[in-house]
């Protein structure tokens, strides 16, 4: 299944949302840019529904 990301505007200013079809999602501020990769790589092998 293929996880999305997206950007938006907050208050406190840019945070992202990644989502996956399976439900999975999390939010997280710009600074913490790095963490996209290894997060979706996590779930992608510890999901059978998402590999």
């Amino acid at each position: 299944m293929k996880v999305t990301c997206r950007g938006y505007r907050a208050a406190s200013g840019w945070r992202y949302r990644v989502a996956c079809p399976c439900g999975w999602s999390f939010d997280f501020p710009r600074d913490m840019w790095n963490v996209i990769g290894p997060a979706i790589t996590k779930h992608s092998s510890e999901s059978r529904r998402c590999a």
